[in-house]
């Protein structure tokens, strides 16, 4: 169940990508909405954002996509890999997530 507080962020990231497509890709600042999704466990967001055209390899400003974020949850990492995840892109500091 999600607090209403949840609810909120969530509908926010769909009106702005809904509004402004190109946003599903950008990091606001607390990273991508992939990212969001990610860090916060909102998995519908995330399936709701590949349905609206997100790039699952979009790179926050530290040059991770949302995919470091979630190795090594491995049922959450499959969907990205299936959604075309790179799993050997490097964020700015070379850590990669295959090493």
């Amino acid at each position: 169940m999600r607090s209403k507080e949840q609810l909120r962020e969530i509908a926010g990231i769909e009106q702005r990508v809904l509004d402004h497509p190109a946003s599903a890709n950008v990091d606001d600042g607390s990273g991508t909405p992939l990212d969001v999704a990610v860090i916060n466990n909102y998995l519908e967001l995330a399936e709701w954002l590949f349905e609206h055209h997100a790039d699952v390899n979009a790179r926050d400003g530290k040059g991770e996509t949302a995919l470091h974020r979630i190795y090594p949850s491995p049922g959450v990492c499959l969907r990205y890999v299936q959604k075309g995840a790179e799993i050997f892109v490097r964020n700015l500091l070379w850590v990669s997530l295959c090493r």
